[in-house]
């Protein structure tokens, strides 16, 4: 394609000493690949599959899942669908497993009618909300992978004449500046995204300085936001 040999010929004629990628684009293993064969330091944020051989800095994406889905649950809530993500980035893995992991503790059975595929984007969670909402109309509460989904799907609900949060919660992940600007807010997870890449570049300074790092991984804590979008659902529902 246009952007991967345009790529190529910015490593070959070594126009950059390091490079430091986000997801997804090293979930096919060309970028690694190619600036191995050149010998470029890479410093990865949050890899598809994390190497030892790579630096990588990351977010706590399955203790943050855990921990929204663990707010809901705290509610009341016994009925929570999960807008999962691209295939071809980790978080996505991550924060499934750290959703079923609380079910798990409070002792919900895993339903994967509750789990619904979509990308990450306003219209990728308006529609998977629209098919989740035919499909389980009894669900109480909505954890969308990303902020963005969670904002369709709070459009989608709200198109169907529900009241959130009083009817149903939606949650999100990332804590985007629009979750805290839109009404009601977006309870979600906080990712210290800018911290990542700091992180990253720093890391990739000290390699090529020639510094050793401490760890060649970095896990940045998340924290939970709640904001007005979750509530305890329905008497008549649950």
């Amino acid at each position: 394609t246009p952007s991967r040999n345009k790529l190529v010929s910015l490593v070959s004629e070594r126009r950059f000493d390091g490079f430091v990628s986000t997801p997804p684009c090293d979930s096919d293993g060309f970028i690694a690949d190619l600036l191995v064969t050149y010998k470029v330091p890479l410093v990865q944020i949050n890899p598809l599959t994390p190497s030892r051989n790579t630096p990588f800095v990351a977010g706590e994406d399955f203790e943050g899942a855990s921990e929204i889905t663990r707010h809901l649950l705290a509610l009341g809530h016994r009925r929570i669908a999960f807008l999962r993500g691209a295939r071809n980035m980790r978080s996505s893995f991550d924060r499934l497993k750290g959703y079923q992991a609380a079910l798990e503790e409070f002792q919900i059975p895993f339903d994967e009618h509750l789990i619904e595929n979509t990308e990450s984007t306003f219209d990728g969670g308006y529609t998977a909300t629209r098919l989740l909402m035919e499909r389980s109309p009894k669900l109480t509460a909505i954890f969308a992978n990303n902020d963005e989904a969670a904002f369709g799907a709070l459009f989608a609900v709200q198109e169907l004449g529900l009241r959130v949060p009083e009817q149903i919660s939606v949650c999100g992940f990332d804590d985007l500046p629009l979750s805290k600007q839109i009404w009601p807010g977006l309870t979600t997870v906080h990712q210290p995204a800018e911290e990542m890449l700091v992180r990253a570049v720093r890391m990739l300074i000290g390699v090529l300085q020639g510094l050793e790092i401490d760890t060649a991984e970095q896990i940045l804590p998340s924290r939970l936001v709640i904001r007005g979008s979750s509530a305890p659902p329905p008497p008549l529902i649950e």
